[in-house]
């Protein structure tokens, strides 16, 4: 038991993603562009504040975070007119507003901020964790294994659909579940571990990534010229962000590839190609 313990707390560790509730000096970027588009990052948190504090019964702080949403918005919605007419230091002033304005809001709400964490928390673990079963289902599928491993892969997704459906009304439910499906997932490893076809799939998966990061790049620079000529500021530095996510991530991949850190290399592959895939429903808009 203390082991799985142990484990679960490992799995965790590397799962994890940092939470949002810490602003982090990028979110203090003195450009406007970059201020128009860290709005959009602090706005969520703030929203997923609002609804845990309404689901509470608090809905007096609801009603403030609420009301500090639509002020922010307002003020962000001049911010953007005057970034797109070329006023940057008059755009960058009320960014710094809104931003200001928001984030006094997160501070007010320290009664429900915990629990919120802990749901993304538990969120991000989920994620973490369909990550690496995204890699497995492929070798399950290619090599046409049966038997155990696919046992374990059916109850490990099993349990994290469990917790998906559990993390906004049960989050101490849905962290236990998470722990089950980490253990499934740690079997499921060491039965692969000493599998060299799997390793060969796996290989191949990851180069695939790499190749289809770089040609994903190239679309992605050119639509976001396109946007940027169209004046689509938000949209531009959304594509801008998966942009540089791709870059670091395939470096991290190529990385963990050197080192044969096969775990990473799983989340890393499924990771670039959920990235693509944003980034294809980008360009279909």
């Amino acid at each position: 038991m203390e082991m799985m313990k142990a484990l679960f707390v490992l799995l965790l560790a590397s799962l994890l993603i940092p939470l949002p509730f810490q602003l982090t000096a990028a979110d203090r970027d003195s450009t406007a562009e970059k201020l128009l588009y860290n709005y959009q990052k602090v706005r969520t948190i703030a929203i997923s504040l609002e609804e845990k504090a309404r689901k509470l019964g608090n809905n007096s702080l609801a009603d403030n975070i609420a009301n500090a949403i639509k002020k922010a918005d307002e003020l962000m919605r001049e911010a953007e007119n005057y970034y797109k007419s070329g006023n940057y230091t008059e755009a960058r002033k009320l960014a710094l507003e809104a931003l200001d304005i928001i984030r006094n809001a997160i501070r007010d709400a320290k009664p429900v901020a915990q629990e919120v964490r802990r749901e993304i928390a538990i969120s991000s673990a989920i994620r973490r964790c369909e990550l690496i079963l995204d890699n497995i289902k492929a070798v399950i599928t290619r090599l046409n294994l049966t038997g155990n491993i696919t046992s374990l892969y059916n109850e490990a997704s099993s349990l994290l659909d469990q917790a998906k459906k559990e993390v906004k009304t049960n989050v101490t439910l849905a962290g236990e579940l998470v722990k089950q499906a980490g253990g499934k997932i740690k079997e499921m490893l060491l039965e692969l571990k000493n599998y060299k076809p799997a390793g060969k799939i796996l290989a191949k998966r990851a180069e695939r990534a790499v190749s289809w990061s770089e040609l994903a790049i190239k679309d992605l620079e050119k639509l976001e010229k396109k946007l940027r000529s169209e004046g689509k500021t938000i949209a531009a530095s959304r594509v801008k962000y998966l942009i540089d996510r791709l870059n670091n991530i395939r470096s991290e991949l190529l990385d963990a590839y050197s080192k044969g850190d096969r775990m990473r290399i799983m989340q890393l592959t499924s990771e670039i190609y959920r990235l693509i895939r944003e980034a294809w429903t980008i360009g279909r808009r």
